[in-house]
């Protein structure tokens, strides 16, 4: 009456918009999101150059 199918579908990968860019993400687990989000942020890279900059002084 029915087939069953042998494997699950696979889901489609979320489309996600980043200040209007597209975003490739794999997993759409929302916490995936958000690591790759933290990893690639502007801020998290200026204040890694903040910190060169103040430690640089800091040796004179």
């Amino acid at each position: 009456m029915f087939e069953r199918a042998d494997r699950r579908e696979a889901r489609p990968s979320r489309k996600i918009l980043y200040r209007g860019k597209p975003l490739s993400v794999t997993d759409p687990d929302p916490l995936a999101i958000a690591r790759v989000l933290r990893k690639n942020s502007k801020q998290k890279k200026r204040i890694a150059r903040l910190e060169a900059a103040e430690a640089k002084v800091a040796r004179g």
